[in-house]
């Protein structure tokens, strides 16, 4: 399932390509704890 930001930028966007997918929890994953993302919310 993909989400489509429709806006400026979408929650879990994390590598900012506009779609929420596993690539986004990837990214996440590698930099957990270390502080706030730029598309978190």
């Amino acid at each position: 399932m993909l989400y489509t930001a429709t806006g400026g930028g979408s929650a879990g966007d994390y590598n900012g390509d506009g779609v929420v997918k596993a690539a986004d929890y990837t990214v996440w994953r590698d930099h957990l704890g270390a502080g706030r993302y730029e598309n978190s919310g």
